[in-house]
């Protein structure tokens, strides 16, 4: 549904990057492999701002589920 609305959606990624400023790591969330293009920004937002990132299902081409 947030995909819907543009502004919505926009202000859904604002907050989850919110979130990420008040957490030590982030895990992703990243069931039979898929992340999407939401899910990627805010991956790099959080490499950006010196997060740990660790993933439930390994990621090709990383190691220990900790991205690369």
């Amino acid at each position: 549904p947030q995909h819907a609305d543009p502004d919505l959606k926009a202000r859904l990624d604002e907050l989850h990057k919110r979130k990420i400023d008040l957490a030590d790591s982030v895990l992703v969330l990243n069931v039979g492999g898929y992340i999407g293009s939401s899910t990627r920004s805010e991956i790099e937002y959080a490499e950006k701002t010196g997060r740990l990132i660790s993933y439930l299902e390994p990621v090709p081409g990383s190691s220990g589920g900790v991205w690369p």
